[in-house]
């Protein structure tokens, strides 16, 4: 498993300078936007963007078919494997902790040129059973410039390999009459509990009936071989409802887990460590601790997000696909890296990358598209 990002911080730094830029230009009294000097900014106001673009389902999406729902944005884009992930993984989270039907949760994708809403519909559901509030909106680039100028932040080629394409890691909530109510540092725990609160403060519905929790206990009619795979199940269930397959199903970003449990761990460091039971529920607790070799720091903590009961459930599904599921290699290999030539971005070599040959050299790439526009220029060079 893997864990939350310090260059996140790193960008969200220079961020955070344009941000505060944007906002003396905009003439807001600095020092009442700040509150109490940390991130989460709250108490602003100031009139949304507008936009048109396409959602993933192909229809129509605009400022004005939001007006009336508070919202929440974000920004990302399918081939990051960095920030990316994290943010989706934190907004997934608010999606299960705001159980209030009318607030949206919209992330902009701030690489038009590849992620078609066909692409955004796959992406979707790479995160588990997607949550109809959810909209991920593709539109022209000049659009999504003109949108992340609205919210006070850049977007832009980054100079950096291992994520190209520069995009805020702040969240923004807007309420039901297209006013930007505040800003919200996706990796502070403290900020997303203040986003919680001030979007079902913003928000004028009544929240969402939640059903039963998870329960550990069988019945008593269960006997024991039907208790742990009904365990199993609702593990499945739960892993699948908080979205870890978004990161887990992609080698690129974080470990498979399929034949992880009692193997033999290579860890950031040099370490070792046995995937047993505590293993598992000390990354799901605390990954920052347990960054797995050769993968970056991509996953949140989810100590604050899953009960003790769930983290039982989730340790019966991990530790049940090493005999369901197959194993991949032995999980103490450390992951390879190469650079993508056409875009530069770092890629994790699995399987399924993207490759080709030329000259006799192998090439690894992050996409098809890079691929593809790597073996043209290659073929037009000849």
């Amino acid at each position: 498993m893997h864990a939350g990002s310090t260059k996140v911080g790193v960008r969200l730094g220079a961020l955070l300078a344009i941000f505060v830029s944007g906002l003396l230009v905009a003439r807001q009294p600095l020092a009442s936007l700040l509150g109490s000097g940390r991130l989460g900014f709250r108490q602003l106001s100031w009139e949304a963007p507008q936009f048109q673009g396409l959602a993933q389902d192909g229809r129509p999406v605009s400022e004005a078919s939001l007006r009336g729902h508070p919202w929440i944005s974000s920004f990302v884009f399918t081939r990051c494997l960095t920030a990316c992930p994290l943010i989706t993984a934190k907004l997934r989270l608010l999606e299960r902790e705001i159980d209030r039907p009318d607030i949206r949760f919209v992330s902009f994708s701030v690489d038009p040129d590849f992620d078609t809403p066909e692409v955004l519909r796959g992406y979707a559901a790479k995160w588990g059973p997607t949550d109809s509030r959810w909209t991920l909106v593709s539109a022209d680039r000049h659009v999504v410039g003109a949108v992340a100028s609205g919210f006070k932040v850049a977007v832009g080629p980054s100079g950096d390999p291992a994520d190209p394409i520069l995009q805020t890691s702040l969240l923004f909530l807007v309420d039901g009459s297209g006013q930007v109510r505040g800003a919200y540092d996706s990796t502070d725990a403290t900020a997303m509990r203040e986003l919680r609160v001030d979007a079902s403060s913003v928000d004028r519905s009544s929240p969402a009936t939640r059903g039963p929790s998870d329960s550990v206990a069988p019945s008593a009619q269960q006997d024991e071989t039907e208790a742990t795979a009904s365990r199993e199940m609702r593990g499945r269930d739960l892993f699948a409802s908080l979205g870890c397959g978004g990161c887990h199903d992609d080698a690129r970003v974080a470990p498979s887990l399929r034949g992880l449990y009692g193997q033999n761990v290579a860890l950031e460091g040099g370490s070792t460590v046995r995937a047993n039971a505590l293993y598992i529920q000390d990354s799901i607790r605390a990954p920052s601790r347990l960054l797995v070799a050769g993968y970056g720091p991509t996953m949140p903590s989810y100590a604050d997000f899953v009960s003790d009961e769930q983290l039982e459930l989730l340790v019966a599904f991990v530790t049940s696909l090493s005999s369901s599921e197959g194993g991949p290699e032995p999980a103490a290999t450390r992951a390879t890296t190469e650079i993508d030539p056409e875009c530069g971005m770092t890629v994790t070599v699995t399987d399924n990358t993207p490759r080709a040959t030329r000259d006799g050299k192998h090439y690894f790439f992050c996409s098809d598209l890079c691929r593809d526009r790597f073996l043209r220029t290659a073929s037009v060079g000849h």
